[in-house]
């Protein structure tokens, strides 16, 4: 983007890049419940923790793929 890419680059960059703290700030707390010493799998909320361990993931997913479409975009 900086030497003249287009803004595509750009914002691909700032998506492939938001990754990282959506997954220090979003995923790692509940990957840490999950993993937890004292959890009992068989417990009640193990499962809307997997659920929502999963719908954030899949957010983490696209980020990363509309990143790399708009990088195709922005190759054309």
């Amino acid at each position: 983007w900086y030497r003249g890419a287009g803004v595509a680059w750009l914002i691909g960059a700032l998506l492939l890049f938001a990754v990282i703290p959506f997954t220090l700030v979003a995923i790692m707390p509940v990957n840490h419940q999950l993993l937890a010493p004292e959890r009992d799998p068989a417990s009640a909320d193990t499962e809307p923790l997997l659920r929502r361990w999963a719908t954030l993931h899949a957010v983490r997913t696209a980020l990363g793929g509309i990143a790399f479409l708009l990088f195709l975009l922005g190759a054309s």
